[in-house]
């Protein structure tokens, strides 16, 4: 007479399959915040290569060793009195593990948000100060950051300085070429972090007046309040 399955069997099948819906659920997850994050939808998007270089790889490795780890107390002919107490070390565990791996970087993150901030409004009082310098020897401003760095680099009195983007550790300095009421709009995510130069022409063509934008961590115009009011940052020669 055949017997079933013994009930430790039926347990690692019922915990197997468990495992893996966790496992898939879990990648499911990822490969969806790894979407919103290309697409900078998400509220730490803009800080990270993070979640590419830390997150997604440490959390994919928790959340697939950690069913296997229930998997192995189910198989494994523990005592119930010692599997109870091991199970419950695990989920423990498990669960510090993962509010120390959100807690953590989002803490930091808000710590270097605010000094990102400010980095990029030094950014952009540096360019106003290269600006001025160009137009008291020239005249006028530079037509085009390039017009800038090549006479701000000159061995005879040079005062180019190269910014830095807070956020991507590239080049910090951009130019627009859209009109003025235009560049308010602007919320390409690339420019997270940059600092944007819009030279104004007056009707003769000559360059007498800029302005100088700064975009914030979501891609969009850093805004700040004054007076009680929020108003976009904006330098300019005026």
């Amino acid at each position: 007479m055949s017997q079933g399955p013994s009930a430790s069997l039926q347990r690692g099948i019922k915990t197997t399959g468990l495992s893996g819906l966790w496992a898939v659920g879990m990648w499911l997850l990822f490969a969806l915040l790894m979407v919103l994050d290309s697409e900078k939808m998400l509220p730490w998007s803009p800080y990270l290569p993070r979640l590419n270089t830390i997150w997604a790889p440490t959390g994919a490795l928790f959340l697939l060793v950690f069913p296997f780890l229930l998997l192995l107390l189910s198989l494994r002919p523990f005592p119930e009195k010692v599997k109870g107490p091991l199970r419950s070390f695990w989920l423990k565990s498990a669960l510090m593990a993962l509010v120390l791996a959100l807690g953590i970087p989002l803490t930091e993150e808000a710590y270097l948000g605010n000094s990102r901030e400010s980095s990029s409004k030094a950014n952009a009082h540096t360019l106003q100060t290269m600006l001025e310098t160009y137009a008291i020897a020239q005249g006028q401003y530079p037509d085009s950051i390039q017009t800038l760095k090549m006479a701000a680099s000159q061995p005879m009195n040079p005062y180019w300085k190269e910014l830095t983007n807070p956020y991507f550790r590239s080049s910090g300095i951009f130019q627009s070429s859209q009109p003025a009421d235009a560049v308010l709009r602007v919320t390409d995510v690339s420019q997270v972090g940059a600092v944007v130069y819009q030279p104004l022409q007056n009707p003769q063509g000559k360059i007498t007046g800029y302005r100088i934008f700064v975009y914030d961590h979501r891609g969009k115009r850093l805004q700040l309040p004054h007076n009680g009011q929020i108003l976009p940052f904006e330098l300019s020669n005026s």
